[in-house]
């Protein structure tokens, strides 16, 4: 059993180790050509749901097992409990977005999502690109 948790947490090291790996930074400036609202739908987890279920989790897994299986459950059951707690009770919000067309300086033409309101089409902005995450700022002349 000490085997199995120690694979365990090696695994989950190396796997947070992945998450530490530099993306490179892709920046490019161009001209938005459009700018056009939309409602998205956002999953917002219950936090206190997890918390409760994790508590309640942790307590019947300490119910099983001896020595370090018993530790074992109770991580497992409160892993568990966490889990199935978050998504009770979860709720959806709409947000409003933006989708922003823009034909950068090489010709090309992408489309950026913000939740930012203000920009219009003619502006000049800068995006910055790193990994899933973008970002675009208005240039300011």
């Amino acid at each position: 059993m000490k085997n199995i948790i120690a694979a365990c947490l090696l695994a989950s090291s190396l796997a947070g180790c992945a998450s530490w790996k530099e993306e490179p930074v892709y920046i490019a400036y161009g001209k938005i050509v459009a700018v056009q609202p939309r409602l998205v739908s956002v999953n917002r987890p219950n936090l206190a749901g997890a918390a409760v279920g994790g508590l309640a989790g942790g307590v019947v897994g300490h119910q099983f097992g001896q020595g370090n299986g018993k530790t074992a459950l109770t991580i497992l059951g409160a892993v568990a409990g966490a889990a199935a707690g978050s998504q009770v009770g979860r709720h959806q919000e709409l947000s409003q977005v933006f989708d922003l067309t823009v034909r950068t300086s090489n010709g090309g033409t992408t489309v950026v999502t913000t939740p930012e309101q203000g920009f219009m089409p003619g502006q000049q902005v800068r995006i910055v690109q790193q990994g899933e995450r973008t970002e675009v700022a208005a240039i300011r002349e």
